[in-house]
């Protein structure tokens, strides 16, 4: 597999340059293709991913405490969540791209089982989480890129696995996410999201008070699911834990 220099090349080239609105710079061991005049995150979670000192402790104090939230009323959702990275790594990917990969956590461990010159990208927004990333997480195959989710710099049909591991739910405009998941993924390719579920634990309170406070997304049951389908994707599945979802798709 191709060392550091080598993937963040391969990332590089997987780049449509017609969607760019700043040309790629390489900062701290990975790629920039952020203007340097991008918006600051807006609400609460996006100033807080934003944050160093978030993205410094987010391993160690914030993400068990979040998955533990998120188990409430179900199954533990630290081993789901396990559970689908291994599974997802056992399909041997040869690209994969990590939507909102934060520091890189879910990326290195999906790069595990890559196919023979295969290559790892994890996306994110926040410089902190990138340059987290990039010092932390970093290893054969994989490339950090920082830059927007929701107008993602890559090619129609690029990867052949597409993930988004818990940052969905916090990003501004979700359905704007999903799509473009979808349109990088390529034909015959799967997306799988780890993702926010409202349920009877949480349908007391109306979900654009949570957004207008915290600028976290809780995902009706169906919302998701008729997203993909909506774009054309097939083989839908969803596994329910406590607060948390997993919806698996195939793109035809």
């Amino acid at each position: 597999m191709p060392d550091g220099e080598d993937a963040i090349d391969l990332a590089e080239a997987l780049l449509d340059r017609s969607r760019l609105t700043a040309a790629p710079r390489r900062v701290s061991g990975y790629l920039d293709v952020s203007p340097a005049d991008a918006p600051r995150p807006t609400g609460l979670s996006g100033a807080v991913n934003s944050s160093a000192a978030f993205a410094a402790t987010y391993q160690r104090l914030w993400q068990p405490a979040l998955l533990r939230m998120s188990g409430a009323g179900g199954t533990d959702v630290r081993d789901a969540q396990s559970e689908l990275v291994r599974n997802l790594a056992r399909s041997r990917p040869h690209r994969m791209l990590d939507v909102g990969c934060g520091p890189g956590l879910h990326t290195v461990d999906l790069a595990t089982n890559l196919a023979a010159g295969g290559l790892a990208v994890g996306v994110d927004p926040a410089e902190a989480m990138v340059r987290r990333a990039a010092s932390r997480n970093a290893g054969e195959g994989i490339a950090y890129v920082r830059g927007d989710v929701a107008a993602l710099p890559f090619a129609d049909d690029t990867f052949d696995l597409v993930v988004s591991i818990g940052s969905l739910c916090v990003v501004e405009k979700p359905y704007r996410v999903v799509r473009e998941m979808v349109r990088v993924t390529a034909p015959g390719g799967r997306i799988a999201v780890f993702a926010s579920l409202r349920t009877g634990w949480t349908v007391h309170v109306k979900p654009r008070t949570i957004r207008r406070l915290t600028g976290f997304h809780m995902f009706t049951y169906r919302e998701l699911t008729e997203w993909l389908r909506a774009d054309g994707l097939t083989d839908i599945e969803r596994a329910v834990q406590g607060q948390a979802q997993i919806v698996t798709a195939r793109k035809p």
